[in-house]
């Protein structure tokens, strides 16, 4: 049974690396210098379990579709409860392989071409794209910052109701 002690103090240099996030900041940004934090990209060592885990599928030497197993539902599902206090239904469950792909689908399912798509200030900038690559009209509703917390502006919110 592998340790689930992880250290998150052990720096790991990224450049170099092919890392978007910090081998390209000069390029996106102007400047090497600053600290990339628009892209949700780790700097921590995976932990162990999850190496090992990705390690044993590997060895098996084919990677086809799989499916995904009952277990994986029930931990999705156990997971919104815990965290979330939200009793969900397995069927409610659809997959994306990632965010944006979800969002992208998502603004074209329930928005029509021209109506508008709302967005809070600061987010990751790709959220802006995928409203402008469906042919939505962005609106901003800038979150605000108070006492070091950001927190909605509800008041321009309704504005834009």
């Amino acid at each position: 049974m592998t340790s689930l002690a992880h250290n998150f103090d052990q720096l790991i240099g990224r450049q170099d690396t092919g890392s978007i996030k910090w081998d390209e900041t000069e390029r996106l940004f102007g400047n090497k210098d600053i600290l990339p934090m628009w892209i949700a990209d780790m700097d921590f060592r995976s932990p162990l379990p999850v190496i090992e885990a990705l390690k044993k599928r590997a060895e098996q030497g084919i990677f086809g579709y799989t499916a995904r197993p009952e277990s994986y539902l029930q931990a999705v599902q156990a997971w919104m409860k815990n965290r979330h206090g939200w009793d969900i239904q397995k069927e409610w469950l659809c997959h994306s392989p990632g965010i944006i792909t979800a969002l992208n689908i998502i603004i074209s399912i329930f928005t029509q071409p021209d109506e508008k798509v709302l967005i809070q200030p600061p987010v990751y900038p790709p959220f802006r794209k995928a409203v402008e690559n469906q042919d939505r009209e962005v609106v901003l509703n800038p979150l605000v910052l108070k006492n070091g917390t950001y927190v909605m502006d509800k008041q321009d919110l309704a504005k834009k109701n």
